[in-house]
C-alpha cells in the first residue's frame, strides 16, 4: 500500500467517524472507489486544488469541467471535492444528465429551483458560483465512478438590486437564508449569498 493510499484509508476513517449513521449505507465498492479516486487525486498546491488522478475511471466531461477546479470536500459525504468556481452548472446538468440537489436536506430548495436562480443571475450578467460536493454515488458495472452535484449556497460578487435580490430569493425558497455583503473564503468581498446548509 502506498503512502496516499494510506492517507485516503486514514481520510476514509475519519470520514466514516463524521458521517455515523448513513456512513452504514456506504457499500465497500464506494468505499474502495473512493480510496482509490482520492489517492489518485493530483494536487496543485500553488492554489490548493485537485484534478482527477490519471486512474480515475470518471466521464471525460468531468474532467473537462472540474479538473483544477476542486477543493477538498468539507461534508462528511463520499465527495470527490467541491466547486466553488463560477461553473456552468444549468449546461452540465442538461447536457450530462447529472443531478444536481440540495446537498443538505431533502427539503427545498430543489435542484431546478437552484438552477433557475442560478441561470437568473447568469441572464443578469453575473457570474454566480456555488459551493458544490462532487458525491460520489456509486461505481457503474464498467467501474466508472458515478455522482451527483450536491449544492449548499448560492453567491455572486458585486451589489445586487433589491428586485434581483427578491427574485432569487422567490426562486429558492424560505429556506435559504440571505446573507448580503460577505467575504469569502477565497478573496472575494461584496459577495451576496443564499445558504440553505
Amino acid at each position: 500500500m502506498t503512502t496516499r493510499e494510506q492517507q485516503a484509508r486514514t481520510a476514509l476513517e475519519k470520514l466514516m467517524r463524521q458521517a455515523a449513521d448513513f456512513a452504514d449505507s456506504w457499500s465497500i465498492d464506494r468505499q474502495e472507489a473512493w480510496v482509490a479516486a482520492i489517492a489518485d487525486m493530483v494536487r496543485h498546491e500553488e492554489d490548493r486544488t485537485h484534478s482527477f488522478g490519471s486512474s480515475t475511471p470518471v466521464p471525460a466531461w468531468a474532467r473537462r469541467e472540474f479538473d483544477g477546479r476542486m477543493r477538498t470536500g468539507e461534508c462528511p459525504i463520499l465527495s470527490l471535492g467541491t466547486v466553488t468556481d463560477h461553473v456552468e452548472w444549468p449546461r452540465i446538468v442538461r447536457e450530462h444528465q447529472v443531478q444536481l440537489v440540495n446537498g443538505y436536506y431533502e427539503t427545498p430548495p430543489h435542484g431546478p429551483a437552484i438552477l433557475a436562480a442560478y441561470e437568473h443571475l447568469t441572464g443578469l450578467g453575473y457570474q454566480p458560483w456555488m459551493e458544490t460536493e462532487i458525491h460520489l454515488t456509486g461505481v457503474a458495472d464498467d467501474g466508472t465512478l458515478q455522482f451527483q452535484l450536491e449544492a449548499g449556497a448560492l453567491y455572486v460578487e458585486g451589489p445586487l438590486p433589491d428586485r434581483t435580490v427578491h427574485r432569487v430569493s422567490a426562486e429558492l425558497g424560505e429556506l435559504a437564508v440571505l446573507n448580503p455583503t460577505i467575504g469569502d473564503a477565497y478573496g472575494r468581498s461584496n459577495v451576496t449569498e443564499w445558504a440553505w446548509y
